[in-house]
């Protein structure tokens, strides 16, 4: 098990620790409060600051940016410790570009994850639930000659969160392609998603200009669910009989603002509850899930991604 440590105010700490309760893949042995104790201060000669890494795997950094975050930053590089921020050095273009040039040097990756999240990235790293090997959606969406692309930028965001959450894994690699498929002239675009657990999501999206559709396959081992997300129905194909067994839905989710989400038991996919979100919620989600295992450069181009289809849906909701 990892040993992990916290940096951060004690407010901070307090948040965290709560999530460490939660967490089997990290023990928690330790904190350093950059607020009370500067980094160059030292007992008998040595840092302060090296003492407590020499205890740690890795370590979490709690808080916005403060004046020692550069230093305390520097010296977990230079220890190779295993470096997690809270998403905030990622919040501008000083800070995006302070933490290129480290991870440069450095023998580790960064970590973005929101570990004050009922889901954090890291508390998914090593165990995810009902083993998913893919996600296939296709969605073709009403288009009338004129009209604007308001539904695609819902569907995409939430067909997007559904992916995730079937999978529940971190995601390693985003593509999107076209590369413009956010403009007013769109007419397919594909988006593949590829996790850490060797799992993979594809999704495309198409103009029809008669009628929605959209079906979704969700495969495990032995067995794939189909589901037509507009009529709300689910049919379970086993693979090896390819017998079929109609399952139901719990919800209407024809809606394009009904958020639909996928919960597994031990021999069905239903849909249960839908939840209200906005685009900030699924940028969020989104964030949550980068991977660990990827550098801060593949970060940003994930991150990029999901930044357009927030622009384009800010337009919706503001």
């Amino acid at each position: 098990m990892l040993k992990a440590g916290i940096v951060g105010s004690n407010i901070s700490i307090n948040k965290y620790l709560k999530v460490f309760e939660k967490l089997r893949c990290y023990d928690f042995v330790g904190y350093f409060d950059p607020t009370d104790t500067d980094t160059s201060d030292s007992i008998f000669g040595v840092p302060i600051y090296n003492t407590f890494l020499k205890q740690v795997d890795a370590v979490i950094f709690a808080d916005e940016y403060t004046d020692t975050t550069e230093d305390l930053i520097i010296e977990t590089i230079k220890s190779s410790k295993h470096l997690i921020t809270d998403g905030f050095l990622l919040r501008d273009s000083h800070n995006m570009n302070y933490c290129e040039k480290l991870n440069k040097e450095a023998a580790v990756c960064f970590q973005v994850a929101n570990v004050e999240s009922t889901k954090p990235a890291f508390t998914t790293m090593l165990q995810y639930l009902n083993r998913v090997e893919s996600f296939k959606l296709t969605r073709f969406v009403n288009y009338n000659k004129g009209s604007r692309n308001d539904d695609l930028y819902r569907y995409i965001a939430k067909d997007v969160e559904m992916a995730l959450k079937a999978i529940n894994n971190n995601v390693q690699r985003v593509k999107v392609s076209p590369v413009s498929v956010f403009n007013e002239t769109w007419d397919k675009i594909t988006i593949k998603i590829d996790f850490d657990n060797g799992a993979s999501a594809d999704l495309l999206f198409s103009r029809l200009s008669d009628c929605d559709k959209a079906e979704a396959e969700c495969y495990q081992p032995h067995k794939y669910y189909k589901a037509d997300l507009v009529n709300s129905n689910c049919t379970e194909v086993k693979k090896h009989s390819e017998t079929e067994i109609q399952l139901n839905f719990n919800t209407e989710i024809s809606l394009p603002l009904t958020q639909p989400k996928l919960a597994f038991t031990d021999k069905q996919v239903m849909m249960y509850d839908a939840f209200e979100k906005d685009f900030v919620n699924f940028y969020d989600s989104c964030l949550n899930h980068v991977s660990p295992l990827v550098g801060i450069e593949e970060s940003r181009q994930v991150i990029k991604v999901i930044k357009k289809v927030e622009h384009a849906l800010e337009k919706l909701y503001v």
